[in-house]
Formats: C-alpha cells, sequence, structure tokens
C-alpha cells in the first residue's frame, strides 16, 4: 500500500508514494509524534488502481514551516490503513 517517504530524512519537501491493486477511496494524513494532526494531504480521495506519489511540502494546515523532527503519516484505504515515520531537519548537510 505505502512505502517509505522519499527523501527521509528530508528538509522541505518529501514524497509520499503508494499503491493500489484496485479503486479506492484514500486519505493520507500526517501527525507529529505529540499525535497532533499537522496536514492533511488527501481526504477520503478515490483514485483507481495503480501506483501514485503526492509530496508533502513541510508545512502545516495554516501554510506555516513544521518544526524539524520526527513525523508520521497515516494512508488509510478502504479497511486498510499504514503508519510510516519520516523525519524533517533544518538542515541535511554540515556547513563546509
Amino acid at each position: 500500500m505505502a512505502f517509505q517517504n522519499f527523501p527521509n530524512p528530508f528538509n522541505s519537501n518529501t514524497m509520499i508514494e503508494f499503491s493500489l491493486p484496485k479503486a479506492e477511496n484514500i486519505t493520507i494524513e500526517v501527525y507529529n509524534l505529540n499525535g497532533q494532526h499537522i496536514k492533511t494531504l488527501a481526504s477520503n480521495k478515490h483514485y483507481s488502481a495503480g501506483d501514485y506519489s503526492l509530496e508533502w511540502n513541510g508545512n502545516d494546515e495554516h501554510g506555516q514551516g513544521a518544526e524539524a523532527g520526527m513525523y508520521i503519516f497515516r494512508i488509510r484505504a478502504g479497511k486498510g490503513m499504514k503508519t510510516v515515520s519520516m523525519m524533517k531537519m533544518d538542515h541535511l548537510c554540515c556547513p563546509g
């Protein structure tokens, strides 16, 4: 159903990929480790069978950049659900 986001860790944008063997309504939501809802990427949206990717730009529902830290995304498709952890960092490389 869902795969590890790429890149992970990330600092601004990351791709969330999923595959559907049959048409389903999909909900994808991002939460912090305290269980607080950060962003809804898809809400009961209908997808046909196939492979898909959605981009999360690291912003919350209000367009503000989410803080660096651990997050999870939860994908629900039909009766199935999967949760995947991901890491947002301020900087991915050390200063030269």
